[in-house]
This record gives structure tokens, sequence and C-alpha cells, in this order.
């Protein structure tokens, strides 16, 4: 079990509108491993992110995976 604060701060990073528990995703393919996935209106590169906004590349070691949802909206 991840640790709420922690879920706090990765929704607090610019961007962010989703974080949950799942598999990570690579090239399209499940790897069947546990990770924390993280839901981001659009996906940048490093480049393009302040330090501050990096999603982490695990947290609690638990990987992290980041998917692009776009906006969110309530109806």
């Amino acid at each position: 079990m991840t640790n709420s604060k922690n879920w706090t701060k990765l929704l607090r990073l610019k961007g962010v509108v989703l974080v949950g528990r799942g598999k990570k995703i690579t090239a399209g393919v499940n790897t069947n491993r546990d990770a924390i996935v993280v839901g981001v209106i659009r996906k940048l590169s490093l480049a393009e992110l302040k330090k501050k906004d990096v999603v982490p590349k695990e947290v609690e070691g638990i990987e992290t995976d980041v998917i692009e949802l776009g906006r969110i909206r309530l109806l």
C-alpha cells in the first residue's frame, strides 16, 4: 500500500489529472508489473518540463507509468 501523501504530491504536478494503481504498459504491451499510473493531460518530453514537474520513475519502490488522457470534463 502506498502512502496517500505521496499520491497527493503527484496530483500537484503540472498537468497531472489522475493517480491510481495498475499495471505498467511499455510500448503498448502489459508488462504485468504493478505500477502507480499517473494520468496527464498531455505527455511532454523532459526538455519541456520543469524539474519540479517531472513524474519520478518510482514512488516507494513502485514503478510509475505516465499515460496521456487529455482534458477530463465532468458532465
